[in-house]
């Protein structure tokens, strides 16, 4: 018995967006899982991390952890009292070419439970063409210090807007 994954909503751009949000989501399911095929319209030939807000909750509630590798560089970083989870190398910027996209998933655990902080998993990658084939991969956890269940999840690049292409669906896991 695997369990059930549901899309709950997708969202293609057909324009260019500030940010993407996904909003009046319910407690139907155990879990959530965010997945996106995106870049965004930041200037320079690198990658920009993508901001991952819960129920228009800002302030310093999150923190976040994440290990990236590219080529043979490896590091780790760790944001505490954020305003945001950070989600690390995803949205290519303008200096990549426009076929390079970066993908990421989010696992958001146990997001109606309110006896405890919601915590999440991400997962990304991204091919940069323009570094000969380089392709980066991050993996990170993140808390949200609230337990208030999860209704709302904005997602915003960290430089410039999220460009027209970009993909973005929200499922709902359950185990049976």
């Amino acid at each position: 018995d695997g369990g059930l994954m549901e899309a709950i909503a997708t969202q293609y751009l057909e324009a260019d967006a500030a940010s993407i949000t996904f909003s009046g989501i319910t407690g139907t399911y155990e879990h959530l899982q965010l997945a996106g095929n995106a870049r965004c319209t930041g200037t320079g030939t690198t990658l920009f991390d993508w901001q991952i807000e819960f129920n228009a909750s800002a302030g310093t509630a999150y923190s976040t952890h994440t290990m990236q590798f590219y080529d043979a560089i490896k590091y780790a970083k760790r944001y505490t009292g954020s305003a945001f989870i950070t989600l690390a190398a995803q949205a290519a910027g303008d200096g990549i070419p426009a076929t390079d996209y970066g993908l990421f998933i989010i696992d958001i655990l146990d997001y109606a439970n309110t006896n405890k902080n919601t915590t999440c998993q991400t997962t990304s990658g991204a091919a940069l063409t323009q570094d000969t084939g380089t392709v980066r991969i991050a993996y990170g956890s993140g808390l949200w210090d609230d337990t208030a269940a999860v209704t709302q999840i904005k997602l915003t690049p960290s430089s410039g807007s999220v460009q027209r292409g970009s993909e973005f669906t929200l499922y709902g896991m359950s185990s049976s």
